[in-house]
């Protein structure tokens, strides 16, 4: 009898067996294939994901900048401090930003105030040009102090910071020579590598390196 009954749930089963799978094959039917990705394919995938969230990390830094930049321009008291405070925190940024400004206020005026406004920063002031050795550097310092961009104190020339082109100049590589007296070993390095001479504007070679 037992035999029997296992006989019979197995005869039962057979039919719907038979309609399980005829079930199965019709949902088969309507699966997509899956598909296979390429590995490199794949590896573009996750480094545009990786790019991605570099650049969402990125955005969130500059947002956090801008909130501390905001909070230094509110507290700022004076026209000087809202302008240092208005700079990238960013060492590198903000030599951009300040080199920026100095190469453009210098295109208004000759290359002999650039030299004289450097002289300045550096509370020195500028040699006479020699006629007999350098006759276009002479020409050109005369024809500054015919313009009034020079002043002549009997033996040197000064930057004439009445002039307002030669103020905004001056203003301007003053900033730049301030930011360059406390940077970090790290600018420095950076500055090493930019430009091939050392981050330090007592030198007149690194002064005509930048201004350019």
């Amino acid at each position: 009898m037992k035999a029997a009954g296992r006989h019979g749930k197995a005869a039962a089963w057979g039919p719907r067996a038979a309609r399980w799978l005829a079930s199965v094959d019709d949902l088969a039917k309507d699966l997509s294939v899956p598909q296979i990705i390429d590995p490199t394919e794949f590896q573009e995938l996750k480094d545009r994901l990786k790019d991605t969230q570099e650049a969402l990390r990125s955005s969130e830094n500059d947002l956090r900048d801008l909130e501390r930049q905001n909070k230094r321009i509110v507290a700022a008291k004076t026209a000087e401090e809202v302008r240092e405070a208005a700079l990238p925190e960013d060492e590198i940024e903000r030599f951009h930003v300040l080199q920026s400004a100095m190469i453009k206020a210098f295109r208004k005026i000759s290359p002999i105030v650039h030299d004289a406004i450097w002289n300045k920063t550096q509370n020195q002031l500028l040699e006479w040009p020699h006629a007999a050795k350098d006759e276009g550097r002479h020409d050109e310092a005369t024809k500054a102090l015919q313009q009034g961009h020079l002043v002549d104190t009997l033996e040197d020339l000064d930057a004439n910071l009445e002039f307002p082109d030669v103020n905004e100049a001056y203003a301007a590589a003053k900033a730049l020579a301030v930011f360059m007296k406390e940077v970090t070993p790290e600018f420095d390095e950076w500055f090493r590598s930019e430009y091939n001479v050392p981050a330090n504007l007592e030198y007149k070679h690194v002064w005509d390196a930048i201004k350019q």
